[in-house]
């Protein structure tokens, strides 16, 4: 399990702690702990030079001259090996993989909050695998003094559904027309919004906009069909210029108001992007490498302060 807390932090709240390391041992304590954290940097510091060079054909942020090529069946065995020990690598780090069935549900077509579809289309990667750690209840942004007093009030008439997410997302994916692989890392996306992280989302209206956009077309051009109708008939109706106006604006106004919703939408996916990722492709192995020291360093010591 996760521990939240730096090795200084840790080490402190053992060492103060007497019933686990008494006064007479904390010297020993101390230089078991230095021991250790040497020799699991050192283990580390060799698997990160691993993955660095398994990840050298697939890296897509490559600026250096490569020195020979690679041939498809070689960047295949270089990304199943590079998969599987970064997977175990986030294994030690107390991450967990999502099932496949699982990032396939999440990422049909659905409402969003915003009130448009989205969905991404699994088929179209190779590899599609997401990792995870610390799920929590989002905490609510109540803006201004005066908006926490309406939202405090609006719930305690009506509840509002609690939003979960991810403190952490590790995400590896191969596009099926490419031969990179990319390896990216989030903080703090919602459960629901694992769509966010991939490209190639589709967007599109609700049924209910759809519905609505339809119906003031087909009143309009009932309206004008009417009116030409009459007009060929010799006949005039004044009352058809302002049903056939008041559609257009109404037609005009379902549409503003989809533009709008899906402007919306892409600006929470450009924030995403922009303040929510922590590290990319080869920086993300180093992110995933260092958090799998911790997580073993700490769980060694707090093992060993029980002895």
């Amino acid at each position: 399990k996760f521990i939240p807390m730096t090795r200084k932090a840790l080490l402190r709240k053992i060492l103060e702690d007497c019933s686990l390391v008494p006064s007479e041992e904390r010297e020993h304590f101390q230089e078991f702990s230095a021991a250790l954290d040497k020799k699991i940097s050192t283990k580390y510091h060799a698997e990160i030079s691993e993955l660095k060079a398994l990840y050298e054909p697939l890296h897509p942020d490559k600026d250096t001259v490569s020195m020979r090529s690679y041939t498809s069946e070689e960047r295949r065995d270089n990304e199943f090996w590079l998969l599987d020990k970064l997977s175990s690598l986030l294994n030690k780090a107390h991450f967990y993989e999502l099932p496949t069935e699982a990032i396939h549900d999440a990422l049909k077509e659905h409402d969003t909050s915003y009130g448009v579809l989205i969905s991404v289309d699994p088929s179209q990667y190779d590899v599609l695998r997401v990792w995870v750690i610390g799920k929590e209840i989002e905490p609510y942004d109540f803006g201004p003094w005066y908006s926490k007093i309406f939202t405090v009030a609006y719930n305690f008439v009506r509840s509002t559904p609690k939003i979960e997410r991810y403190k952490r997302v590790v995400v590896a994916i191969r596009h099926k027309k490419q031969q990179k692989l990319l390896l990216k890392v989030f903080k703090d996306i919602r459960c629901a919004n694992l769509e966010h992280l991939l490209p190639e989302g589709k967007i599109r209206m609700t049924q209910f906009d759809q519905q609505v956009l339809v119906g003031m077309l087909g009143i309009g051009v009932a309206s004008i069909a009417i009116k030409l109708i009459t007009f060929l008939a010799d006949y005039k109706f004044s009352w058809i210029y302002i049903a056939t106006a008041l559609t257009g604006i109404m037609a005009l106004r379902a549409w503003t108001m989809y533009k709008n919703k899906r402007n919306s939408y892409l600006v929470d996916l450009s924030r995403t992007l922009y303040f929510k990722s922590i590290a990319n492709n080869r920086a993300s192995l180093i992110l995933i490498a260092d958090r799998a020291e911790d997580e073993v360093f700490k769980s060694t010591v707090i093992a060993y302060s029980f002895l």
